[in-house]
């Protein structure tokens, strides 16, 4: 038996009272690990959230989040994360990952696994052109 890992971290930074205030109200029950961190040595970010998940992180739930939280508080901002789905055991379809990019108005997905469809499709497509050419 293997066991399936979603894993992620990012960061949303330079957070001011009402965004980490909000933030706090809305982070409970969504499934993931949370921290708020600042200080001298976070020049870069200041005040700042960590949102990370070890074992399962339901992407879309932290898109909603993200896109919940510009909308409020940065409407004409973007945030971005990336994922990695892994797995205990070598198995060879459980090793991908994606990407999400969210705006107040939308967020855009990306896998790994439907991407490298889309090459394979692409180039079987052309292939078959050249082939059919050749004839």
């Amino acid at each position: 038996m293997a066991d399936n890992y979603r894993q992620t971290i990012l960061v949303i930074p330079n957070l001011d009272e009402a965004e980490e205030k909000w933030l706090h109200k809305h982070l409970c029950g969504l499934g993931f690990q949370y921290s708020f961190e600042g200080g001298p040595h976070c020049a870069d970010w200041k005040r700042h959230l960590w949102i990370y998940g070890e074992e399962f992180v339901h992407a879309e739930s932290v898109a909603d989040l993200l896109q919940a939280f510009l909308a409020k508080h940065r409407p004409d901002g973007s945030l971005s994360f990336s994922y990695a789905d892994t797995c205990s055991k070598p198995r060879a379809d459980r090793f991908s990952g994606g990407a999400v990019f969210v705006t107040a108005k939308r967020a855009a997905f990306m896998h790994t696994d439907s991407w490298l469809m889309e090459q394979t499709d692409k180039f079987e497509a052309a292939r078959t052109i050249k082939v059919r050419k050749a004839k």
